[in-house]
């Protein structure tokens, strides 16, 4: 709050209130009288006590009401004013981001709470006809309020949005303010209330708002300070499974060089420590803790390209290296309290240790993929011919018998398998999914446009040197995820089936390209086997969940059947309890149980016994470089189209007086101090 006119009122207050206290002072001077009977001296006695021209100021309620009055009016004399915000026309839309950023501590008390004090302030200021939507964002969107002309139960949808651990993303938001917009008589006001800390993935295309005006207001102080566990994996050794390796990765997005104990615990009980220190924002990077470069067989150290604040930001990555053979549920925290508690902690879950089975399905004449396939982990990797596929495909069982991974190479079977499943330059029969081949005058090499750098399969995978000759192109179903485009098309995707499994589908043939020569084919390689063989085996890396959809959306849990192996489950829901008592209940298909989105990062437990140790503890981390990195963004990072209807709130405050407010109490109680006199004179 701010006042336009200070020192009007402190010279109004310095002359009237003095004055105002003196006539409490002051006696009036007598005049002698003569009067027939001391019965008319009743009225007077009061004034008939003292002939002084002053009196001791005493308790008077007349003098309390004067002096409130005067204080309100002085008050209003000063023009009190606050600086607030403001939407135009008959509908408004108000879009809260309650992501894991929005928990900063930075504006007090969190960002997302001053979101919502914005958000009712701005509704506060609209007309009375004006109809309000309220949206809350993070992962997913949901709509809170719908063209409510009720501003009050509109501020009730604002309160009661809570927050999350989850990123960001305003794709979907954008797409339920579409039906509201490109009405060009009636049109829409969207004001988005974020840190702008968003990761929508790279080439989405947002939903276009015709005629929408959008106004961000951005919430967090430009240099918070805040220490983050972006990336975190565990992996056992191939050929010693009883060794574990621990990488994890932290930046510093603070203005000081900070010092950190980084902590491992095994099962709740600390395993080592580690100091660290990380260099403050925009100094520098990132030797590892040990000193060195920190290469390992399944973090090869590549080129960075800073075209992400996280490429910015000093990094620090620490490994850690011990024996364990059995379950090993692991976390990883520091002792250094921030403005995010979310990224301080990330947590990892190993299986206890057997041999990764895998089958591959190959006509033959391909001298990389078996020798990728083995330094990758698959320490049981059986050979078949397509023809001894077929002959086994009309018998589920026997097909579960060959391993934990099946791996197709220019084979598609004629029947979805039953086990999760990598393909190159073939396609599984999931419905609408379909690879085809390079269209006629498309150039005879290419290169792949783009891919993803957040999804567990694509980590650490580079493909700027990738040529591949006439690749061909994927059409995915609902649900698919594309993990690398090329000149046509998808090239690199992953497709869940109706039965529970997954499967990773590559459009072209690793043979007719350098990528086998390339260190990358044997990272995708060790990733793909991760992320399909983990629900069979730890063998390979740990379980390591996200919040929101990106990855807890996509990982199965293999469930446990009183029946034995192959038998049907019987359906039903399994309810998993998360952090701060939240309840996730979960759908079962099959002999398996697929994650839905997860609120918050902690450990989801079970006690149904239908879920195995060690899957009835699921570990659940945030693990989000965008929104680690808490430094708030300019703008909104959209589409040009888009871009160009955006303006930022900061760039014309709306300032709105509050003295009118003040003349309303100050009015009652002038009309309340003169019932009082008159009461009191006519006693």
């Amino acid at each position: 709050m701010t006042f336009l006119a200070p020192t009007t009122a402190l010279l109004a207050a310095a002359a009237a209130l003095p004055l105002l206290v003196a006539l409490y002072f002051l006696k009036l001077r007598r005049q002698p009288h003569t009067v027939p009977s001391t019965l008319l001296w009743q009225k007077s006695v009061q004034d008939l006590q003292v002939n002084s021209p002053f009196q001791r100021l005493r308790n008077s309620l007349l003098l309390w009401i004067q002096l409130l009055l005067l204080l309100l009016l002085l008050l209003a004399l000063a023009r009190p004013a606050i600086d607030t915000v403001q939407a135009e026309g008959e509908r408004v839309v108000v879009l809260i981001d309650h992501s894991a950023s929005m928990n900063a501590s930075d504006v007090a008390p969190t960002r997302l709470d001053a979101a919502k004090r914005q958000a009712e302030a701005l509704i506060d200021n609209l007309p009375a006809e004006a109809g309000v939507t309220v949206i809350a964002f993070a992962d997913q969107a949901s709509v809170r309020a719908t063209q409510t002309t009720d501003h009050q139960a509109a501020r009730r949808a604002v309160r009661a949005i809570g927050p999350t651990d989850q990123p960001a993303r305003i794709g979907p938001a954008l797409d339920l303010v579409e039906p509201l917009a490109g009405d060009p008589e009636r049109p829409v006001s969207v004001a988005v209330f974020s840190d702008g800390r968003t990761a929508d993935p790279p080439g989405s295309e947002l939903t276009a708002l015709p005629g929408a005006l959008l106004t961000f207001h951005p919430l967090g102080s430009p240099r918070p300070d805040n220490v983050g566990i972006v990336a975190a994996s565990a992996r056992r050794d191939p050929v010693s499974p009883e060794r574990i390796e621990v990488f994890c990765r932290l930046v510093n997005t603070g203005p000081r060089e900070v010092a950190v104990n980084l902590e491992l615990l095994l099962d709740g009980g600390t395993l080592t420590t580690r100091r660290l220190r990380l260099p403050a924002a925009g100094i520098g990077d990132a030797a590892s803790a040990d000193g060195a470069s920190a290469p390992t067989a399944t973090t090869p150290t590549t080129p960075t390209t800073p075209t992400t604040p996280e490429a910015e930001t000093p990094t620090r990555t620490a490994s850690f290296r011990f024996q364990h053979a059995g379950d090993a549920p692991l976390e990883l925290r520091f002792d250094r309290a921030d403005e995010l508690a979310a990224d301080n902690s990330a947590r990892l879950l190993l299986a206890a240790s057997r041999p990764l089975r895998a089958a591959l399905i190959t006509p033959g004449n391909n001298p990389f993929l078996p020798d990728a396939l083995r330094a990758a982990g698959a320490a049981d990797l059986r050979t078949l011919t397509p023809e001894a596929y077929d002959a086994l495909a009309d018998d589920p069982s026997a097909v579960s018998d060959l391993g934990d991974v099946l791996i197709f190479d220019r084979h598609a079977p004629a029947a979805v398998p039953p086990l999760n499943s990598l393909s190159f330059a073939a396609a599984p029969p999931i419905p609408k999914l379909t690879r085809f081949p390079a269209s006629e005058g498309a150039p005879a090499v290419q290169r792949l446009l783009d891919w993803s750098r957040t999804h567990p399969v694509m980590q650490h995978v580079a493909l700027d040197n990738v040529r591949i000759q006439r690749p061909g192109r994927l059409a995915l179903p609902t649900g698919a995820r594309v993990l690398a485009t090329g000149l046509e098309g998808p090239a690199i995707a992953s497709v869940p089936a109706p039965g529970g499994t997954r499967h990773l589908v590559v459009a072209f043939d690793p043979r007719e390209s350098r990528w086998p020569l390339d260190w990358s084919f044997q990272v995708f390689v060790v990733n793909a086997l991760d992320a399909l063989g983990l629900d069979a085996t730890a063998a390979g890396a740990a379980l390591a969940l996200t919040t929101g959809a990106g990855d807890a959306g996509a990982v199965t849990v293999p469930l446990r059947t009183d029946a034995g192996a192959g038998a049907a489950d019987p359906g039903g829901d399994v309810t998993f309890t998360g952090p701060g008592g939240d309840t996730v209940r979960v759908p079962v298909r099959g002999n398996r149980l697929t994650l839905p989105p997860l609120r918050g990062a902690g450990w989801y437990t079970t006690d149904s016994p239908r879920v195995p140790p060690p899957f009835d503890r699921l570990p659940v981390s945030l693990l989000s470089p965008v929104e680690s990195a808490l430094a708030p963004a300019a703008t909104l990072d959209l589409p040009t189209a888009l871009a160009a209807q955006v303006t930022t709130a900061d760039a014309e405050p709306v300032r709105r007086e509050l003295w009118p407010w003040l003349l309303y109490p100050a009015l009652g109680l002038l009309l309340f101090e003169w019932l009082f006199f008159i009461q009191r004179t006519t006693a």
